[in-house]
């Protein structure tokens, strides 16, 4: 019987997989795919680069031409203005510089580390069934030649991600309300970027009716760079489209001079990809990293007390992980309903405050401080009364074209 199998290789799946082996447990990783495989996700919070330390993965990442990242920089698609904000200004040490990850030869080398800690890992191995035993658990998957096997375990991980295999089993799985929007993105080469340090910083540009991002995800010395590029609209904008997805970014694209002219010298490296969006701040990937080094550690640690797993002994992760979730989901909210330009630009805004919002940009987001729930109220305030001059920022969607029948 194995100690853990944790289901999904991704960053999340490997991390535990990696803590679980290097306390010299039996961990088998069951995932689905063949690394290397595309995946969303390449702008990474500072706050993940002590973990990653703490596992030993930070040595492994840095032969790589991963873009350092020290900011973010937000931009109104027309040009107007620009802010930029160096992590360094208002934080710790900690939380200086991170690395961007192009998320395929991440996870690759994310997964061999784990293997190296001591995890078995298959690829191409699907799961099709868990069972529920007194003690533990038995899980069913299928592999790539369709043969059929089984494992048993003292504790399971649950690592899919989205596609949230126990959740969905178990009826556990809910949707946040009001997450109406659809991103369309790709991969480019040779993006014109900022000089200098900032060449590695995120770029969040803001339209009223979209935002875009623009992500550096690895820079050669040459100057050669690989990024990703995005743009977020409503769903309801989506599904009136009757063309293709490529064509629609393209065109969302054209509608921004700042994004126009930064793809003016580069080159498509992948299709037009769609994705359900929920995350402005990118702090979903280094979330599910932390909750699953936790959970693993707890595991370790029960296994060494008494040899199997309760629940009570995840408590503590649980808890941990959904008070961050909730800060997390309050800001994603407050982004798309709030005039959140309007406050985070804003001059006059105090410095706490502003300190109190960037720590969140760079996933630290251990609780809700005084200086957040100012934030809140002066949202609330603004959308009221109107408090500081509004950002203009234009629209874009005009750019497409729509059956009348689709019109609003």
């Amino acid at each position: 019987m194995r100690d853990c199998v944790v289901i999904g290789g991704g960053p999340a799946g490997s991390a535990a997989a990696t803590v679980l082996g290097r306390a010299g447990r039996s961990v088998l990783v069951l995932e689905a795919a063949r690394f290397p495989r595309f995946h969303v996700g390449e702008s990474i919070v500072p706050a993940a680069t002590s973990l990653w330390k703490s596992i030993g993965l930070w040595e492994k990442l840095q032969p790589t031409m991963f873009a350092r990242k020290g900011g973010a920089d937000f931009l109104i698609a027309d040009g107007s203005r620009e802010e930029r904000f160096w992590f360094a200004r208002y934080l710790d040490e900690r939380f200086h510089r991170v690395l961007q990850v192009d998320r395929a030869p991440f996870d690759t080398i994310a997964l061999a580390h784990a293997r190296a800690s001591g995890a078995e890992a298959l690829e191409g191995c699907r799961v099709t069934e868990v069972t529920f035993l007194e003690p533990g658990f038995e899980v069913t998957w299928k592999d790539e030649a369709g043969t059929t096997r089984t494992e048993r375990a003292r504790s399971l991980l649950d690592c899919s991600g989205m596609k949230c295999l126990l959740g969905k089993k178990l009826g556990l799985r809910k949707l946040v309300p009001g997450t109406t929007k659809v991103a369309l993105f790709a991969h480019y080469e040779n993006v014109k970027l900022p000089e200098g340090d900032r060449a590695g910083n995120t770029e969040v540009i803001a339209a009223e009716d979209a935002w875009y991002w623009m992500i550096p995800m690895t820079i050669e010395p040459g100057g050669r760079n690989t990024s990703s590029v995005g743009v977020v609209i409503d769903r309801t904008v989506r599904d009136a489209w009757r063309g293709e997805p490529l064509e629609m970014m393209e065109r969302l694209f054209e509608a921004s001079s700042v994004v126009r002219e930064r793809l003016a010298p580069a080159k498509r490296l992948s299709p037009a990809h769609v994705e359900a969006d929920f995350s402005i701040f990118s702090t979903g990937f280094y979330l599910s990293q932390l909750h699953a080094v936790e959970a693993a550690e707890s595991i370790a640690r029960a296994l060494s007390k008494r040899d199997r797993v309760t629940g009570a002994d995840l408590a503590k992760p649980a808890r941990n992980h959904f008070q961050k979730i909730g800060t997390y989901t309050r800001f994603v909210r407050a982004f798309y309903t709030q005039p959140w330009y309007d406050i985070f630009l804003s001059d006059a805004k105090s410095p706490r405050v502003r300190k109190a919002v960037v720590r969140v940009l760079a996933g630290d987001v251990a609780g809700m401080n005084w200086y957040l729930w100012i934030f809140f109220a002066v949202l609330w305030a603004q959308k009221k009364w109107g408090i500081q001059p509004v950002v203009r920022r234009p629209r874009v969607t005009g750019a497409l074209e729509f059956p009348s029948t689709a019109r609003t």
